[in-house]
Order: C-alpha cells, then sequence, then structure tokens
C-alpha cells in the first residue's frame, strides 16, 4: 500500500471503505497511504486501531467511529490533510478513548465532530462523565461552548487545543486537575475566541491543579462568572486552605481580592498579569506568597504583607508598576530575588521586623534604591543600616512625624534640594529638603 495507494476489493477500486463487521481490530498500518479512500466506516465490533492505520490517506474526507473504540494509536490519522468530517453517536465513549498522540485523533484534521449526523457547537459533556481524555477534542474548531459536568474529575493534555471557535466554557466542580496545555499547549491552548469561563463553586476552582498556566481558560477568556455574574470583587470562600498556582492567572475582570484567615499559601502565578486588581488583602494565616504569585498587577498602589507571611517567591510583585506603599511584616523569613523587580513608583516601605533580613539587592529595582523611604521599628535604624540592601535606602524609625507626604506642600519660592545637598529644579517622586526638613513628594 506504500508504493500502490489504491486498494482493490474483488477487482473493484476501494474508495467507500466500511470494515466489515466482527472486526475487533484494524491493526498497525492497516491502510497506510491508500489515499484512493474518501470515507471509512468502522463497526461496532472494533476496539482498537493501530499505530499508522489510516497515516497519510490523503483522499479521506470522512471517518465515522464506533462506541466502542477504546484506542486509537499513534499517527493513525496523520497526514489525512484532506479530512472534513468525524462521525461518531455517543459522546461519552468519544471522551473515553485513549488517543496516544495527536495525530491519532482525525479531529486534528477534520476539526468538525458530528455527534449522529449533527455538526457539535455548543458541547455539553454527558453526566456520568468522570474524564476527558488526552486530546479529546483537539483542533475541533468547530465547537463554540463547551459545559463540563459536575461527574468530571480531571481535563486531560490537550483536550481542547485550539479549538479557536470557543468562546464560552463551564467547569464543573469536581474537576481537580486540568493537564498541560488543555486549552492551548495545553488543554486549552490556542483557544483565543474564549471570552468567558463559568463557574458555581469558587472553593473547588481554587482547588485545582492547574499544571501550567495554559491549561487555564482564564489565559485566553480573562473573564471568570460565578454563578451567572461576572467575578470582579472576588473574595476567597472562608475555608479554603490554599490557592493553587495558575487559580486566577490572566483574569483581567477582578478588581479586588479578598484571602481570608483561612488561606495559608498563595501558589505560583495564582494572581499573575490581572491588571485591572488594584486593591489586595491578604488573610494573616497565609506563611508563603508564590513565584510570579502577583506579577504584573500593574494597577495596585498599595500592598500589605500581613504578620504571619514568611517567605515571599521569586518575582512575586515584579512590575507592579503602579505600586507606590508597600509593608513587609515582622514574620519575613526570606524575599527571594527579583521580588518586586519593575515597581519602580515605590515611594515608601516599612518593615515590622527588628531584625533586618539578608537578601539580594535585585529585590528592588535601582530606582527604589534611589526614591524610597525605609521605615523601620524605633531603635533599630543601626540594624538596617548595617545590613544589605537595605542600608541603600534612606531610612527613618517608625516615628517619622518630620516627614511631609504631599507635594503641595513645596510652595513655589522654597528652594528643593535631594538627600546629597543637590539643588532640584522639578522635584519628582521621592525624598527632598525644603527649609531643612524632609519632605516626601508622591
Amino acid at each position: 500500500m506504500y508504493y500502490a495507494h489504491n486498494l482493490y476489493l474483488n477487482g473493484e477500486l476501494v474508495t467507500e471503505l466500511v470494515i466489515p463487521d466482527g472486526v475487533s481490530e484494524i491493526k498497525n498500518y492497516a491502510f497506510w497511504v491508500c489515499s484512493g479512500l474518501t470515507s471509512v466506516t468502522i463497526p461496532n465490533s472494533v476496539t482498537s486501531i493501530g499505530n499508522g492505520a489510516f497515516e497519510d490517506c490523503t483522499g479521506l474526507t470522512s471517518v465515522t467511529i464506533p462506541n466502542s473504540v477504546t484506542s486509537i494509536g499513534g499517527w493513525a490519522f496523520s497526514g489525512c490533510s484532506g479530512l472534513k468530517e468525524v462521525h461518531i453517536s455517543d459522546l461519552t465513549s468519544w471522551c473515553n478513548i485513549d488517543f496516544n498522540d495527536y495525530d491519532s485523533n482525525p479531529l486534528s484534521y477534520a476539526h468538525n465532530l458530528y455527534l449522529n449526523g449533527e455538526l457539535v457547537t455548543e458541547h455539553v459533556i454527558p453526566d456520568g462523565v468522570s474524564k476527558i481524555k488526552n486530546y479529546a477534542f483537539y483542533y475541533c474548531s468547530g465547537l463554540t461552548s463547551i459545559k463540563i459536568p459536575n461527574s468530571v474529575t480531571s481535563i486531560g493534555r490537550d483536550a481542547f487545543y485550539d479549538c479557536s471557535g470557543l468562546t464560552s466554557v463551564t467547569i464543573g466542580n469536581s474537576v481537580t486537575s486540568i493537564g498541560s496545555s488543555a486549552f492551548g499547549c495545553s488543554p486549552f491552548y490556542d483557544c483565543s475566541e474564549l471570552k468567558e469561563v463559568h463557574i458555581s463553586d469558587l472553593a473547588a476552582w481554587c482547588g485545582i491543579d492547574f499544571e501550567d498556566h495554559f491549561s487555564n481558560p482564564l489565559f485566553y477568556a480573562h473573564n471568570l462568572y460565578l454563578n451567572g455574574e461576572l467575578v470582579t470583587g472576588l473574595v476567597i470562600p472562608d475555608g479554603v486552605n490554599e490557592i493553587k498556582q495558575h487559580a486566577f492567572k490572566d483574569c483581567t475582570g477582578l478588581t479586588s481580592v479578598t484571602i481570608p484567615n483561612s488561606v495559608t499559601s498563595i501558589g505560583d502565578e495564582a494572581f499573575s498579569d490581572c491588571y485591572g486588581l488594584t486593591s489586595v488583602t491578604i488573610g494573616n494565616s497565609v506563611t508563603s506568597i508564590g513565584d510570579f504569585a502577583f506579577y504584573g498587577c500593574s494597577e495596585l498602589m498599595r500592598v500589605d504583607i500581613v504578620d504571619g507571611v514568611k517567605s515571599i517567591g521569586y518575582y512575586a510583585f515584579a512590575f507592579c508598576s503602579n505600586l507606590e506603599e508597600l509593608y513587609i511584616s515582622n514574620t519575613i523569613e526570606s524575599i527571594a530575588n527579583c521580588a518586586f523587580e519593575g515597581c519602580t513608583n515605590i515611594l515608601e516601605i516599612k518593615v515590622g521586623s527588628k531584625n533586618a533580613i539578608t537578601c539580594s539587592e535585585d529585590i528592588f529595582s535601582e530606582d527604589v534604591y534611589n526614591n524610597a523611604l525605609l521605615c523601620v521599628p524605633e531603635g533599630r535604624k543601626s540594624v538596617y543600616e548595617k545590613t544589605a540592601p537595605w542600608n541603600r535606602f534612606y531610612i527613618v524609625e517608625t516615628d517619622y512625624t518630620d516627614i511631609n507626604g504631599v507635594k503641595e506642600q513645596i510652595a513655589e519660592n522654597n528652594t528643593v534640594y535631594d538627600l546629597q545637598g543637590r539643588k532640584v529644579e522639578n522635584p519628582t517622586n521621592g525624598i527632598y529638603i525644603v527649609n531643612g526638613k524632609k519632605v516626601f513628594v508622591k
């Protein structure tokens, strides 16, 4: 077949192939490069389709997969560039097929799935399905919406990869894991038209194990709906003890987040690139803030890292470009590199600890060392002056009533000097000397 490309049955060229009922397996490479085929109908007796079984059948336009098939081998439909339609009669069976890779799924070429002769666009996974297997709807660009019931506990790798027509997805409360690229280079990868993610239980959502940020449909949709309402002021339910990694990444519809005292950890990238976020309240039981947790939340102006937090991750608040005020609790034990990189507008940092922890200079941008005021507990200024990188700041103890925090207090006829005694004509953000007093210009 590799050379002939055409198969004859009893002297007749086979174009519309009907596998006989009773066949239980289509073996490896059975119809490899049989480019004369235009359609394939597989009976309910078949349970498996082998590696490369229909590889490079470039004339194939339609294939019917029965309910009995449970596994399809590697490259089974690779190179079937003419495929337009995949026909099935049972969605539950389809969700349970073990596809070896994306080329095992004829949808990777056909893009359109037909259920009992009807094109599937608004897709409701049947209740009772417990898993959506890897590659199940890979490149099914005909889909416009998906509803996943509460019976589903996991969504496999690349399950909805490049479903470019998808605009809405509803995730059931029982989902606990979503595989890599579920909705992109992950389960939802390149689902570029996604606009809405619908859920009915925030606590369940916080507990999903997203394998990577592409696994989260919010990476594309940006908007999360709870019981039909757009979530803007997010209040994590009391009782949640962990916000998992990537949970709200790219959820740009969020404007505020309140994290209860039950939460002990905020995962990596949990709120990364939520650039609509203007305020965050962190409960007093949180002990760790993960890498990139609030990366790129550019509208945040103030962050209070409360008592109880022991560690701040790598790039945790990096590029929160409007951040001006920062409080770091007295329980902090470690601040990772670049934690506040790119937060160039920080003007005031208050630290609660009497002991200055040693950390890398690159936790802050250079502009922050030049412009921000570091406020430390009474009697501890000398400690911070001896400890890098804190000794690079202008340091005052907590009783800093001589610092005036409004720019309007600098009258036009006043002469302004920087902390090195140099005359400044047009002061911007930072600390200056005016009439012998330090003035904090915002």
